[in-house]
């Protein structure tokens, strides 16, 4: 190469430099997919060790909603390990095993009550992950300290769904990526809220309906929620006054507030079906005395995935579903077509009108 002596250990220096610079290019390209990320969840904890999207195949959703919205955003439903005992018990009142044959062997056997957990047989499953929607409930997973937990929500505000799902959307796309499919629901859910309040906009005060939701019902007594919870929003939005709108806390209320409140239309989570509520079939409540059940305005929350009236990923359907429940004359949408294009374009699922009924009348 035509190299003089004098510059012969310049040259020697230069190669060895190159040498190790090779090297150490090298290494970061072997274990570039086994490298970890490190997020701060939405509640501010700074989470460690989260493994790189393409290394994460053992998932466990800690809290009942995540599962509608992990499958909702097209994440593979076969790297679910484990889930709340009450996802599971949605998604059998739905459809979810029709259109997910193989989800029917997700496990919850490993909580034990509310988001308790066993650990000895949670780190059977050998989990990569764990996800939760409100810190608390995370809780009992983080004490185990074998993988990340990461929290979805912040917990400072439960009354706007929307934002709600937008705040899951951010983190699951964060932990899992598909950002594009999230950009795409939370599009959907403007869109379609935008659309019911610009409608509900035509509805004069006066000729408004109340409504009340049965969140869950105990020994007679009714759980309707309060002012600040998602109900309060869907009814608002929709043109709806909520009867227990003024409730500061979670609180049973009787019978006789129920008859005081005197809704014109009633919305149910979890409680008695529609049909035994209108029939006057609830063993020692009497229902006949309600003006929703005079009129026979008593429905169910539809029940896809899971039901749409917790936040998740069907819930942006819901708004729609109870303006034209509520309102048949003010808005103008086919439910049941409304129901198989969502299904078509985020769960690439074609439902048949038999799937489409069981979904809008889950009591029939």
């Amino acid at each position: 190469m035509g190299i003089k002596l004098e510059n012969k250990g310049v040259f020697i220096l230069l190669i060895c430099m190159m040498l190790v610079g090779v090297g150490v290019a090298s290494e970061t390209v072997e274990n570039s997919s086994e490298s970890l990320r490190t997020i701060t969840d939405k509640a501010g904890n700074i989470v460690e060790n989260v493994p790189a999207i393409e290394d994460i195949n053992r998932i466990i959703l800690i809290s009942p909603p995540m599962l509608s919205m992990y499958y909702t955003l097209g994440f593979d439903p076969d790297k679910i390990i484990g889930t709340n005992p009450k996802a599971l018990e949605n998604a059998k009142m739905g459809i979810f095993y029709e259109m997910c044959p193989e989800c029917s062997n997700i496990s919850s056997d490993f909580f034990t009550t509310g988001f308790d957990v066993n650990a000895e047989e949670l780190m059977k499953r050998n989990p990569d992950i764990a996800l939760c929607d409100f810190d608390g409930h995370g809780k009992a997973f983080r004490a185990v300290e074998e993988f990340p937990v990461v929290t979805i929500l912040d917990g400072k505000d439960t009354r706007d769904p929307f934002k709600t799902a937008e705040d899951m959307i951010s983190m699951m796309t964060t932990v899992f990526g598909n950002q594009e499919k999230g950009d795409q629901l939370i599009e959907y859910g403007e869109k379609a809220l935008a659309d019911v309040k610009e409608k509900a906009a035509t509805i004069h005060e006066n000729d408004k309906l109340k409504a009340m939701v049965i969140h869950m019902t105990s020994e007679g007594k009714i759980d309707p929620r309060h002012k600040n919870f998602y109900s309060d929003y869907w009814f608002n939005e929709s043109g709806l006054i909520n009867v227990a709108g003024d409730l500061d806390v979670n609180s049973y209320v009787d019978m006789e507030q129920v008859y005081d409140w005197n809704p014109d239309i009633i919305f149910i989570y979890y409680g008695p079906s529609s049909k035994d509520i209108i029939e006057n079939n609830v063993e020692g409540v009497d229902w006949s005395r309600v003006k929703a059940v005079k009129d026979k305005k008593v429905y169910t929350f539809p029940r896809g995935v899971s039901s749409w009236y917790p936040f998740g990923g069907e819930s942006p359907l819901l708004i729609k579903w109870i303006a034209q429940t509520a309102y048949p004359d003010v808005f103008n949408y086919d439910m049941k077509q409304e129901t198989y294009d969502f299904y078509k374009e985020f769960f690439d699922y074609e439902l048949s009108d038999d799937q489409i009924s069981k979904i809008l009348n889950p009591d029939n």
